[in-house]
């Protein structure tokens, strides 16, 4: 009669640590073309879904900044007038007198008007000024009583741009010379005001004129607007001016 052979407990153990190691050796031997596919298949997911979400904050960046260079500018844009139309210098009876032609022209007159540029109008003003402020040594001392411009021109990129254009006294003289720099660029519109001493509206104004009756208006009401539409930022103010003339029966 045979006995039966069992095998210790510890041989059994290492039998079948062999054959899970062989077994391991055997899968280890490289990937399925299923999981191949499968990982790049997972790999482009995730890589489509991260360059858009890059492209979303980066895009969303840019035109977030461009908010901010818009609203910085139209900003400073209507605080300079400010400054400047609170510094309004204008002659007063019986200093001044109304011309008694066209060629001699109140050099301290203030005007407004309406210009075309291409397919759009803008406003311009022109009045004199103690707010001088110079860009360079020959344009004058600063506070310098002086003779300024806003108006509206077309860049070279076919955006508008506000520009300011200032001549220290004697701005009367033919060569005396005039400075003009941007104030505001990517300009949508730029419309003045002005408002008589009833609070009659007017688009255009001349100080000179007797239509006007030789006065300067009593209020100046800005809007500029700035950027791209829909969503173009609009910056807009009405200022008493602290210096008028009032009407004048000649």
């Amino acid at each position: 009669m045979r006995i039966p052979f069992f095998p210790c407990p510890a041989r059994i153990g290492r039998m079948l640590s062999k054959r899970r190691y062989a077994s391991c050796l055997h899968r280890d031997k490289g990937f399925t073309l299923i999981e191949i596919l499968l990982a790049f298949f997972i790999f482009g997911i995730v890589a489509v879904t991260v360059f858009g979400a890059y492209r979303s904050v980066f895009s969303n960046a840019d035109a977030l900044l461009q908010i901010v260079s818009d609203d910085e500018t139209g900003i400073l844009a209507v605080h300079r007038m400010i400054l400047d139309l609170n510094s309004l210098v204008v002659q007063i009876p019986p200093l001044y007198r109304p011309a008694l032609s066209a060629d001699a022209p109140d050099p301290y007159r203030f005007t407004g008007e309406r210009e075309w540029r291409g397919t759009r109008d803008f406003s311009s003003i022109r009045f004199t000024s103690l707010a001088h402020a110079p860009v360079n040594a020959e344009a004058g001392p600063a506070g310098a009583v002086s003779r300024i411009r806003y108006f509206v021109e077309a860049s070279e990129t076919g955006d508008f741009v506000l520009k300011r254009a200032s001549r220290a006294y004697p701005f009367y003289m033919e060569d005396s010379a005039e400075k003009a720099y941007a104030v505001c660029n990517r300009v949508r519109s730029f419309t003045l005001t002005f408002y008589d001493e009833t609070g009659n509206p007017f688009e255009r104004w001349d100080s000179d004129s007797p239509d006007f009756k030789h006065a300067t208006p009593r209020a100046v009401h800005i809007r500029l607007e700035v950027g791209d539409s829909p969503g173009a930022r609009i910056f807009e103010t009405r200022l008493h001016l602290p210096l008028y003339r009032e009407s004048m029966n000649g």
